[in-house]
């Protein structure tokens, strides 16, 4: 009987040798997690960017939308106080005082609430004149409030810094460039506005222009 449980007790330890993994084969395996990684990754950045630029497209959808029932109101569109060229002081200002009301000579019609009016949450902002890093468009619209509280705004709105000049000056050494900013402009008779954001997918100022009531025209800078 022993003889027979022998015949059947097979030694599997050279049958069977363990399995090794060779240097070419970690190196494809290093290759493959990777390039896992960097997919990963880039992915993650595309639909982050596509989540931003779906909030900004939604908040100026908002703000047109204000502007249609401002102009049915008014016959007219916010007038610019700061410059013919699109810019933050005129979206920040101008316009937040009209779609919220705060200018009586036009009536006091809210269309936006003066809390939720929007602001690119990509963008860096600042209530004190002393940290803003560019030069304003428009100072001298400011240089009052400024000369009281030092504020930019006088019901302390944050103010986005804007600029398109990589270009290293005194007031930017370092050449940083921000312009993740909201824009507004208008005609001189407000039949006209222009309104814009800039698109983190598409690296461009997404600019949104109409006339009175006619349909609204996209261009890209």
């Amino acid at each position: 009987m022993a003889d027979f449980q022998n015949s059947y007790n097979y030694d599997y330890s050279d049958s069977m040798p363990p399995s090794r993994v060779n240097g070419l084969e970690l190196i494809v395996i290093i290759l493959m997690l990777i390039a896992l990684i960097i997919c990963g990754w880039m992915g993650f950045s595309t639909g982050t960017r596509e989540n931003q630029d779906e909030q900004k497209s939604h908040d100026i959808s908002q703000v047109i939308q204000a502007l249609d029932y401002f102009y049915s109101n008014n016959q007219a569109y916010p007038i610019r106080q700061c410059s013919e060229d699109l810019n933050p002081v005129d979206f920040e200002m101008t316009l937040k005082k009209n779609l919220t009301g705060k200018v009586a000579k036009i009536g006091t019609n809210n269309y936006i609430s003066s809390v939720e009016f929007p602001k690119d949450r990509t963008g860096e902002y600042t209530t004190e004149y002393s940290k803003y890093i560019y030069n304003i468009p428009c100072p001298s619209l400011i240089q009052e409030n400024v000369n009281k509280n030092g504020k930019i705004y006088s019901d302390n709105t944050e103010a986005c810094n804007y600029s398109r000049s990589t270009l290293k000056t005194k007031v930017n050494p370092e050449g940083k460039i921000s312009y993740k900013c909201y824009l507004y402009t208008s005609s001189v008779s407000g039949d006209k506005y222009s309104v814009g954001y800039y698109s983190e997918t598409l690296s461009k100022f997404v600019i949104i222009s109409k006339f009175r009531l006619e349909k609204s025209t996209i261009s890209y800078i």
